[in-house]
């Protein structure tokens, strides 16, 4: 009966696995990669400057797109919406960054959520989601 159950619980936990393994969208934090259907990574950091913080990222594309847009919230300890930028990634070669800089209004730490866009042909092809590493003021 154990041997039943092991065999049970060992096929669930198989199932469970490659049902996430086919997912195409995977969270980002801090400076981890991650894989999307158009784009084969993104890189996003935040740090420190003097009384700022200075949010850089990076999307390298899988497929030919023509550009990416983003939406920045620097987000408080709390998850309260501190300040909100939006910008036109730059391309470069295979490459498309964004830099912006936030001022940090009182100590504490921070982090910046974002949503990216790509688009191809004047299509929007997907959104990434995604939130940097924490800084303390």
């Amino acid at each position: 009966m154990k041997r039943v159950l092991a065999f049970v619980l060992l096929i669930v936990l198989l199932m469970t696995t490659a049902s996430f393994a086919d997912s195409h969208e995977t969270l980002v934090t801090g400076k981890s990669t991650i894989r999307y259907t158009s784009v084969t990574g993104v890189r996003a950091s935040l740090r420190k400057s003097g009384s700022s913080a200075i949010c850089d990222i990076g999307v390298t594309q899988k497929i030919h797109l023509d550009s990416v847009k983003g939406t920045l919230k620097l987000v408080d300890a709390s998850g309260k919406t501190v300040s909100t930028k939006t910008g036109t990634f730059k391309k470069n070669g295979s490459v498309f960054t964004l830099s912006k800089s936030f001022s940090l209004p009182k100590r504490g730490s921070y982090k910046v959520k974002f949503n990216l866009y790509t688009y191809k042909g004047g299509v929007q092809k997907e959104t990434i989601t995604g939130c940097t590493n924490t800084v303390r003021k």
